[in-house]
């Protein structure tokens, strides 16, 4: 059996020429050059069992991201997320202030827009900025979007804004409290090591917390990570006098996206921990991706290998996997994305080989919706299984490219084979037979 796996090898690039993508089993003597003796069938079939499921990565990575969220929606499927940035502020070339030719003006914090949003971006935002009160500290050498903190209760600042989103590098400046503007200006014109020295600095302001309010906010915001603590005060050394800043910057430090989800009331409610995916037997029929929670969508083909049992010789000449998106989740403000990536995962959802599958949207009718699929060929994964000594519960997980995954939000709902939304699974495979 295993020399004949090997002959097959040998011709099997021929027999694609041939194939011609047949639905009828047929028996060719093409290929008699190359295996002695031998013929081989070439068929196909769309009707192996598909397990479909949705798995959660309980913590992703999310520190030096390349841009900061906030923001807070409500997810009619997948429930209420609120997406907060936490960061340290470090000096700016920081030098001591002249007491005798400085005043105060006023303490704010401002950032600019990424151009990254996603849901509904017409109503106004308001945000809260609260002081960190623990120390930030690094694990595993990151911080987590479910990485705990703590923040002082009071806000020492917020804005009600509208966001934006397509104006990129707009500015927004939130007016902070003057009771800290002026304690911090006052230790500029003392010399302090507490605001000249970046380690003086984190103990005396451990970070800052932006926090959306969940009763006014409908969308979720991409922030440029160079946030900037500005005291602005007035130098009267010159004549007319003229308005300065003093910065604290943000990105040099620990700075991260906390991304909270909360699936009390979703099809997924049952999510706990990447070991255990829900099936979507139990989720309508459907399996979710959404980035930055960490939804992705598991595939399972579990009776691969029974194949053999009647043919030892079976492979694959070519296995497509087509996933369809579930109408109603692609609107203007969530966009579906146009590609994913899958990985080959054992049955506790471990990743196993570096190699990925590119899953490309096909979109033949965007403003009908009609044929909107995702094509993956995945023959390797179908042959390395058939190859494969004992049986296992490998599969092909698909997410978000993972820049993407850890440092947006999107969704993304595909039906298993059973839905109106049918996940499938072609597969045109080549196999020899001896001749009598």
């Amino acid at each position: 059996m295993e020399v004949e796996a090997r002959k097959l090898n040998t011709f099997l690039k021929l027999a694609l020429a041939i194939l011609c993508f047949s639905c009828n089993d047929q028996t060719s003597n093409l290929g008699a050059d190359f295996v002695q003796s031998s013929t081989f069938d070439i068929g196909v079939t769309d009707t192996l069992t598909l397990n479909v499921s949705t798995v959660l990565f309980d913590s992703l990575k999310t520190n030096n991201p390349d841009k900061l969220l906030l923001g807070y929606t409500n997810d009619e499927k997948l429930g209420p997320v609120t997406a907060s940035p936490v960061f340290q502020l470090t000096p700016q070339s920081v030098t001591q202030l002249d007491k005798n030719f400085t005043t105060y003006e006023a303490l704010r914090l401002t950032f600019k827009t990424s151009g990254f949003y996603y849901y509904d971006t017409t109503a106004s935002m308001l945000v809260k900025v609260h002081k960190v009160t623990d120390e930030l500290k690094l694990y595993n050498g990151g911080k987590f979007n479910t990485s705990n903190f703590t923040i002082d209760p009071s806000p020492i600042g917020s804005l009600i804004f509208s966001p934006r989103p397509r104006h990129i590098r707009d500015s927004v400046e939130i007016p902070l409290s003057d009771i800290m503007g002026r304690e911090i200006f006052k230790l500029l014109q003392q010399g302090d090591d507490q605001v000249l020295q970046s380690g003086q600095f984190l103990k005396y302001l451990r970070g800052l917390a932006i926090i959306p309010d969940k009763t006014q906010n409908t969308s979720i915001l991409g922030l440029n990570p160079a946030i900037e603590l500005r005291v602005y005060y007035y130098d009267k050394s010159v004549l007319p006098s003229k308005e300065k800043h003093v910065s604290f910057t943000a990105g040099s430090s620990i700075n991260f996206n906390s991304i909270v989800a909360n699936r009390s009331a979703s099809p997924v409610k049952n999510l706990k921990t990447l070991k255990n995916p829900v099936s979507s037997i139990e989720t309508g029929n459907a399996a979710f991706i959404q980035s930055g929670t960490g939804l992705g969508i598991r595939v399972q083909i579990p009776h691969l290998r029974d194949l053999l049992i009647t043919d030892g010789t079976f492979s694959a000449s070519s296995a497509v996997l087509e996933m369809s998106p579930i109408k109603g989740y692609r609107t203007k403000t969530t966009p579906i994305p146009l590609s994913l990536v899958g990985y080959i995962v054992d049955g506790q959802n471990s990743i196993l080989s570096n190699s990925t599958y590119s899953a490309v949207l096909v979109d033949d009718n965007e403003n009908l919706e009609r044929n909107v699929r995702y094509n993956v060929d995945i023959t390797s994964f179908i042959n390395q299984q058939l190859l494969t000594d004992v049986n296992n519960d490998n599969a092909l997980l698909f997410l978000i490219n993972d820049t993407n995954f850890r440092n947006t939000i999107a969704r993304l709902a595909v039906g298993d084979s059973k839905s109106a939304y049918q996940m499938k699974l072609s597969l045109y495979f080549v196999s020899l037979s001896k001749n009598k």
